[in-house]
């Protein structure tokens, strides 16, 4: 029998006394846990939370183990928490980074990477296990699920770089340093961006010189004057789309030119989504990420607009991020020939971003 190591995301939401909040990424790979042990030994490998003490992956644990049969569960084995390592998120290449990654590597004789989500960190368990079996001559693959989410990204990509079909951004999130290289990029494509939530904040402030209240943005971010100059045309040009009204904490629709200094933006306003409507009409390929609202306070309604209205589009459609993903849930949303629905978030992005180039696959290759 041939001893699997399998690196799986299984980094679910746990609640009270250990309850699972959301099973969707556990039940995704049962498959393959199934078919990988009938014949062969599996030790599965995943991460959860920030690896605090709180993090252990035994509920995850048990939820499993009641989804296999018996002869499963004998062939299979899941370890704790890789983030108990300290080396599991080490800087790479230091010492407590190979002893990590030398103490995962000793546990099996293949190496399947399933977990897409975290294939954009350099963690020892992603990147430093296909560094040793490489060099040892052992084999390393990448998982089913996996496979499907770069089939799927590279569509959305391929049609975005295709200069006849109208690609529409629609992006959110609290960070505009994390997602400058995907806007400079697909302004470069040619795609009409939209952006909300704390991105937005930054440009209204930073570029637009408008009182953005007590809403969130990086107070240590500092945009580069080429990059503010790209921006200022954009906006211009109507490539780039921001929110020109919004829903406020105290629940007032206002406009973004006359917010005052009290107040705090926490969802898109109605106009706002009119205009965005009218941008998803044009569109042939659609890449959204992110909630456009602060939607864990209750600020969901523009971002539950906006999937009702495509929900049932003909159209090419990704749509990527956990938050983003708690909302097509609610609306029954599933992934279908022209509609997916990616598991990831920043490693989507980023595989976007840097075509694909992220540090676990450049492992397995």
């Amino acid at each position: 029998m041939k001893k699997i190591i399998l690196r799986l995301d299984l980094n679910v939401p746990i609640g009270k006394e250990n309850k699972i909040l959301e099973t969707a990424r556990i039940d995704a790979v049962l498959p393959e846990i199934k078919n990988l042990s009938k014949k062969n030994k599996l030790i599965i490998l995943s991460h959860l939370g920030k690896g605090e003490k709180k993090d252990s992956l035994k509920p995850v644990e048990n939820y499993l183990r009641k989804k296999l049969t018996k002869q499963e569960n004998e062939n299979v084995e899941v370890l704790e928490n890789v983030r108990f390592w300290k080396g599991e998120a080490a800087v790479k290449n230091s010492k407590e980074f190979r002893e990590a990654s030398k103490e995962f590597a000793s546990l099996g004789d293949i190496y399947i990477n399933d977990a897409f989500a975290t294939m954009h960190r350099e963690h020892a368990s992603i990147v430093g296990i296909p560094k040793i079996f490489k060099k040892e001559k052992k084999k390393v693959d990448i998982g089913e699920l996996s496979k499907r989410e770069i089939k799927e990204i590279e569509k959305s990509l391929k049609l975005a770089k295709n200069k006849n079909k109208k690609t529409l951004l629609i992006l959110s999130g609290a960070k505009i340093s994390t997602k400058l290289p995907l806007i400079n990029k697909f302004l470069d494509l040619g795609a009409t961006v939209f952006v909300g939530g704390g991105i937005a904040n930054q440009i209204f402030k930073d570029i637009l010189n408008l009182e953005i209240g007590k809403s969130f943005f990086e107070k240590n971010f500092k945009i580069s004057a080429v990059l503010e100059k790209k921006i200022l045309k954009a906006i211009k040009n109507k490539q780039l789309v921001l929110p020109c009204d919004v829903i406020l904490k105290n629940k007032k629709v206002e406009t973004v030119e006359n917010l005052q200094t009290t107040d705090y933006m926490a969802d898109i306003g109605p106009t706002t989504f009119a205009i965005l409507k009218k941008e998803i009409e044009k569109a042939e390929n659609i890449i959204l990420n992110g909630p456009l609202g602060l939607y864990e306070e209750g600020f969901e309604s523009g971002t539950l607009a906006i999937l009702k209205n495509l929900k049932n589009k003909k159209i090419n459609i990704l749509i990527g991020g956990g938050d983003t993903l708690v909302l097509t849930k609610k609306l029954k949303m599933s992934s279908k020939d022209n509609l997916f629905l990616s598991t990831a978030g920043g490693a989507m992005l980023e595989y976007l971003a840097k075509d694909g180039k992220l540090p676990g696959l450049l492992a397995l290759n």
